[in-house]
């Protein structure tokens, strides 16, 4: 039996090999035998060893979740997979089994979104390229819970946006003549428009142009409102956004934008009311010119220890990034734009994403549709466009951290950054200098996810390096995320100079090193983290 199984596995490959990506997926199979069978009710050991080989046949692990009425047995993957390809797969087992009533995917529905231009939204779904939005969804990862910062022009009173803000927020546009509110900084922080006459700004804002209300856009990409009968669906759709204009007329200064991100995330601003809502996730869709200024690395750097994961823009020079702030300030989640082919996103020479090595990851960045708003100069009428750049693919990430936030708050910046780079897909096509791969929303939720496989430490090795240092390394062996890695040293004397990383994927390992005084002493290692099923490794055992 196991041996023909196998043999149909090996056809059942080849067709889901050549089935197309798609949007529906799922980590759950359904499985009914006959009556006649022994595990007609109850599932045999036996017939699940053959049950889990044969799926292994196609790179699955899986275990019982439980049976259900009427004997039909509920098994669950170890990871998410395209419905119509397993689908296939699972048919011809059954066919070869000959006592199965049906094998099947379980199905996952998806709340049916009034949204007029849901559908148009490819970011949100598509198989190959898109952000892989819809499954987190449909597990009840909505963002619900989490503040998101738009550090940006403000927001406008988009029927969109109606109910995803927060009160309160703030204008930090510091020069007056600049800001189109008639005043500098104050309480307000909608966005009164940001239109430029002619040689009144300098570089490349010297040209006259309308209000770009850029602040609404990537707003609402990051947390539109989903299942209002308005427009489009935001990514975390139960988040909410906190209003920070940092930006008139001829752009933000960097002051300015330093201390709305250190404000958004909690942090004090002399002559500015404490934040009600300090921010988990700060986005700033902005970039200037240069290496990162010392007064916005300390705003990202603080906005962080406040607990906030800053997401930023790569910016649309078709430079490397190095050379673009604030995306290249240490710590801050830099943000390349791609295509629905999945190539970064090239207009032109002058006009493309930025790339390069200091890039984290992708994000779906054209042709992305947006709310905005339909005045000129002042805010008129609420509409929608179709617009592109990495200021709209950085919302797609923001989001998605919002997501994976809702569902287990205790992730620090570093956890969501490292799994948001680790689940990452795979690009479909080639596109050098744009991360680790293109954000991939469902597989960060699963991955820290309560309740889902854990992790568990295991001792490497352990070397004295040097005359006065120890080295550790410790290797996950769970099939689960782990967060929150914390290295200590119990003998007096010793301490950490280099850390572990804070998250750590199945198979990956992190290495911690110290440093020893007297020479004679080792650290006497102590390593916590959360979802670690075995005890804390400390004084050379676990």
């Amino acid at each position: 039996m196991k041996n023909r199984i196998i043999a149909a596995l090996i056809a059942a490959s080849a067709i889901a090999a050549n089935s197309a990506p798609i949007e529906d997926q799922t980590d759950q199979v359904l499985i009914k035998f006959g009556d006649a069978s022994p595990s007609a009710k109850s599932l045999k050991d036996q017939e699940l060893a053959i049950l889990k080989s044969a799926l292994g046949t196609l790179g699955f692990s899986a275990r019982h979740l439980r049976t259900m009425d009427r004997g039909i047995h509920v098994l669950k993957l170890d990871r998410f997979t395209s419905s119509r390809a397993l689908s296939a797969s699972l048919a011809v087992i059954a066919k070869a089994r000959g006592d199965v009533a049906f094998f099947e995917p379980d199905l996952i529905g998806v709340p049916v979104t009034s949204d007029p231009k849901y559908w148009e939204q490819w970011s949100l779904f598509d198989g190959s390229a898109g952000a892989n939005v819809i499954p987190a969804w449909s597990t009840g990862a909505t963002g619900s819970g989490v503040v998101i910062a738009i550090v940006d022009t403000g927001l406008t009173a988009h029927d969109d946006l109606f109910g995803q803000t927060v009160s309160g927020g703030y204008d930090f546009v510091s020069n007056a003549s600049l800001s189109r509110d008639g005043d500098s900084r104050d309480a307000n922080p909608t966005d009164p428009g940001n239109w430029r006459t002619a040689g009144q700004c300098t570089g490349d804002l010297s040209n006259a142009a309308n209000s770009s209300w850029h602040g609404t856009m990537v707003g609402s990409i990051a947390a539109a409102g989903t299942e209002n009968g308005r427009g489009i669906a935001g990514v975390a759709q139960f988040a909410k956004l906190l209003s920070v204009r940092v930006s008139g007329a001829c752009g933000a200064y960097q002051s300015d934008l330093a201390d709305g991100v250190l404000w958004a995330a909690g942090g004090a601003v002399s002559g500015v009311p404490q934040n009600s809502y300090p921010a988990r996730v700060v986005n700033v869709s902005i970039a200037g010119d240069g290496a990162c200024p010392s007064v916005l690395q300390y705003a990202v750097s603080s906005a962080r220890a406040f607990g906030a994961t800053v997401v930023a823009g790569a910016g649309n020079k078709g430079v490397d990034v190095s050379s673009a702030w604030p995306a290249n300030c240490t710590g801050a989640i830099a943000v390349a734009a791609i295509d629905m082919t999945g190539q970064r996103w090239v207009e032109s020479a002058q006009t493309a994403s930025n790339y390069g090595s200091g890039i984290a990851l992708s994000a779906p960045g054209v042709s992305m549709w947006v709310a905005t708003n339909d005045g000129s100069t002042t805010p008129t009428t609420d509409t929608y466009k179709m617009q592109q750049g990495t200021s709209l693919a950085a919302p797609v990430v923001s989001g998605s951290a919002a997501l994976m936030l809702s569902v287990n708050p205790g992730l620090n910046p570093d956890d969501v950054s490292i799994i948001l780079k680790g689940t990452a897909k795979a690009f479909p096509a080639t596109c050098s200098g744009c991360g680790s791969g293109i954000v991939n929303a469902t597989a960060a939720v699963n991955a820290v996810r309560s309740g889902t496989p854990q992790g568990a430490f295991t001792q490497a090795y352990i070397t004295r390096t040097g005359s006065m240092s120890s080295t550790l390394v410790l290797t996950n062996t769970g099939p689960g995320w782990i967060t929150g890695i914390k290295a200590s040293c119990t003998q007096s004397g010793a301490s950490i100079t280099t850390p572990p990383q804070s998250a750590l994927g199945p198979n990956k390992s992190t290495t911690i090193i110290s440093s020893n005084s007297p020479y004679s002493y080792t650290c006497g290692f102590r390593v916590t983290g959360n979802n670690v099923t075995n005890s804390p490794y400390q004084n050379g055992a676990f």
